[in-house]
């Protein structure tokens, strides 16, 4: 359930910091131990909860082919562990936990980066970890096992056969090969959803979360210092953004005044950048102190620009966080669409064979922010960046293809909604 607040209830510290009159202060409760994820989407501050064990793994719909790992907890604490199977064993083998090589995470570049991607070979541009891209069928298949430990402590085996016309194909069994379950999931069976989030458990796939969604309230490993000079992947509480939102994070010293600033606020589509830093554990208090500098700035799938503030974190005795929103206005719509379809593009050579320079320039004197996308064929992102568009003055850059194999790929400029893409083949 959502809760919200009128400003006067709000200590005065805080106030002074968040002195905007149309804030909303609104009341996310994950419960005791963060035992659920909350769907919440900005424009009706409609929030879903959804225990943290109702699914194991969400299939990527229309052009990705991600595979996403649920690490939040269940009730009891318990997260379920994904890992690369030792090298010489297969599916059909009689396997054991000892098998099992090194945990495997999500990423947070994106959705199309889960944890079964990350046994991925990065110089393939083919490879998506859990199988292999052939262009001559446009099948991904031929792809690792893994050994997943469930909540429960025990473990399976698991392994995607294919991607085959939008429809997933998987089986799963006990480490011996018994109780298996064959299934397939057909992202065309739900169009309207960029994540199919699945259960190992009831073999289905889950309804209840939410078509459209701007921000998860969930848990998830992060990699943190392990103060000797490596990293340690933590269990952290925290915000990711749903598929297609950006976020601005903008340190302020002002943040109730604080407005966006397109010129100097940069959007970033990695799903973290909330994430679970706004918050911190103060040991001489016992207590979770806020960041009161830092402010976010939220562009929805719809260009809409929503302000929010963290205010309170209550820890895992409730789940519960407290957050100031405001709206904030559109921020590109029919201006960032106008200016993805009058940026005029140049990509040479092409057919490539070492590196393709593109050169850009907008028509009508247009100014704005855009990001530009190399993919494959089969969808896999391989490179991105930001375009700085300013006025009428052309621009170009130089991207390296040397080391991918032959094909076709996508150079692809988006801004808000709009998008303008250009084929390029590279030679072998």
């Amino acid at each position: 359930m959502v809760q919200r607040f009128t400003l006067f209830v709000l200590v005065i510290s805080q106030i002074q910091l968040l002195s905007a009159q149309d804030a909303e202060f609104i009341e996310i409760t994950q419960g005791a131990g963060y035992a659920q994820e909350v769907y919440y989407l900005l424009e009706t501050q409609e929030a879903v909860s959804v225990a943290g064990d109702a699914w194991d793994i969400a299939f990527s719909g229309g052009f990705s082919a991600g595979i996403w790992l649920n690490e939040t907890s269940d009730a009891s604490g318990a997260t379920l562990g994904l890992y690369r199977l030792s090298s010489g064993y297969s599916y059909q083998d009689t396997l054991s936990p000892e098998m099992a090589a090194e945990r495997l995470y999500n990423a947070h570049s994106g959705y199309g980066e889960g944890a079964f991607a990350q046994v991925a070979d990065p110089a393939d541009p083919f490879d998506f970890g859990w199988g292999s891209y052939n262009p001559a069928n446009h099948i991904v298949g031929n792809g690792p096992a893994y050994l997943v430990q469930k909540r429960d402590s025990s473990w399976i085996k698991f392994r995607i056969h294919e991607l085959a016309s939008g429809a997933f194909s998987f089986s799963y069994a006990d480490l011996d090969g018994t109780n298996e379950t064959i299934d397939t999931v057909d992202t065309r069976m739900y169009a309207d959803r960029s994540l199919i989030h699945y259960s190992l458990k009831t073999r289905e796939v889950i309804t209840e979360i939410p078509v459209n969604y701007d921000l998860v309230f969930t848990r998830y490993f992060t990699p943190l210092d392990d103060g000797q000079g490596g990293t340690l992947d933590y269990l952290v509480t925290g915000v990711l953004q749903g598929p297609g939102i950006e976020v601005a994070e903008v340190a302020t010293q002002d943040p109730g005044q604080r407005e966006f600033q397109a010129g100097t606020d940069t959007f970033a589509t990695n799903l973290d950048v909330i994430g679970y830093d706004w918050k911190s554990f103060d040991l001489s208090t016992f207590s979770y102190r806020i960041e009161n500098d830092v402010v976010y700035f939220v562009k929805d799938r719809e260009d809409k620009l929503w302000k929010l503030q963290f205010v309170d974190f209550e820890g895992s005795s409730t789940g519960v966080s407290i957050f100031s929103q405001t709206e904030a206005g559109i921020v590109s719509n029919t201006a960032d669409r106008k200016l993805a379809t009058a940026i005029r593009v140049n990509t040479f050579p092409n057919p490539v064979v070492d590196q393709v320079t593109v050169q850009w320039q907008a028509e009508n004197s247009l100014s704005g922010q855009a990001t530009w996308h190399l993919i494959s064929a089969s969808g896999k992102l391989l490179q991105q960046g930001i375009l700085t568009i300013s006025g009428q003055a052309a621009g170009s850059l130089q991207i390296p293809l040397g080391d991918l194999p032959g094909g076709m790929y996508f150079f692809q400029i988006r801004a808000g909604q709009g998008v303008l893409t250009k084929a390029l083949q590279k030679n072998y």
